[in-house]
């Protein structure tokens, strides 16, 4: 135990164990692993610091148990591979143990603003250099694991950790989704839909996705800082009858999200229809046409819908 969060504003850390070099077999899996590390664990001595200015409803104890659920975490990815590139990995898988730890305690929520304020930002950057909107980042991208957890099973980000001993970074995720019948490009476009329509359990808690703007028919949209690389931007379509969507950079992939629109407007109660894949060339989208949609026809008397339309950047 240490005066860490005093002094230095953290809650605690792990490190390795330099006196035990790789190559290294974690002893206590029945996977050959060759980069493991032994670590250690250090905590804050009492959190009297966050106390005085603490996260509402998270009590000093219940942050204490997050801290723990954290960096206990982050030993266990020693225990695979210590050199892992993508750190961004470490600390959302980290984040995400918290909340299924200690699901009631709620801590992880502050980072999202990270993940649906700045939803266009580099998924590798992490976060308060270039804008204020993405500090906490790779914190925030724990709604990623989140999403891979609940679509496949809490298996997955094991086998993801699994996959990382043999590759590295993207690679790592390439070979996981490549067992679950799809890739990593399909996964995040898919993920991307579900930050604008919060497609998670607990989603209405969510914050709003930021919308970059609005497009209307016969003009050019151009988004003010651009959209970094396995990033996404959110537009609202403004038009009627047929729209003609073409995308001019061929790095974008871009969806159509056709959501019912409550009456309320209220996008917390607002429900995915379908969406409408458009990669990197025109389309033509009829606004109450049902034979453009996937999935169910619903009842629609008053034809009053919403079309967004995603684009995110690729790997390259």
């Amino acid at each position: 135990m240490q005066d860490l969060y005093g002094e230095e504003e953290i809650a605690g850390f792990t490190s390795e164990d330099d006196s035990i070099l790789s190559p290294l077999d974690n002893p206590n899996s029945s996977i050959a692993e060759e980069d493991a590390a032994y670590t250690y664990i250090a905590l804050d001595n009492d959190y009297a610091e966050y106390e005085e200015d603490p996260t509402p409803g998270v009590s000093v104890i219940k942050f204490m148990r997050s801290a723990a659920a954290h960096e206990f975490n982050h030993a266990i990815q020693y225990g695979y591979d210590r050199f892992e590139p993508h750190s961004w990995v470490w600390e959302a898988t980290a984040t995400w143990m918290e909340d299924e730890v200690f699901d009631s305690i709620n801590q992880t929520r502050d980072y999202l603003y990270a993940v649906f304020k700045s939803p266009d930002s580099c998924q590798l950057a992490e976060g308060g250099d270039e804008r204020v909107e993405d500090t906490y980042h790779w914190y925030g991208l724990w709604l990623f694991m989140r999403y891979l957890s609940e679509r496949y099973n809490h298996d997955a980000v094991r086998e993801l950790w699994e996959s990382i001993i043999e590759h590295d970074g993207y690679a790592a995720w390439d070979s996981l989704l490549e067992s679950k019948g799809t890739t990593f490009e399909a996964f995040f476009r898919d993920y991307s839909v579900a930050l604008l329509t919060r497609d998670f359990q607990e989603g209405q808690e969510y914050p709003l996705v930021r919308l970059e703007g609005e497009a209307h028919a016969d003009a050019t949209f151009i988004p003010l800082d651009g959209v970094g690389q396995i990033g996404a931007d959110y537009i609202e379509l403004l038009g009627n009858g047929v729209l003609h969507v073409a995308l001019d950079n061929p790095r974008l992939d871009g969806l159509i999200v056709r959501r019912y629109k409550s009456p309320q407007k209220n996008l917390s109660e607002q429900n995915i229809i379908s969406y409408l894949r458009a990669r990197c060339g025109c389309g033509n989208f009829r606004t109450g046409d049902p034979e453009v949609l996937h999935g169910p026809i619903v009842e629609r008397a008053n034809k009053c819908f919403i079309l967004h339309f995603v684009f995110v950047d690729q790997i390259t």
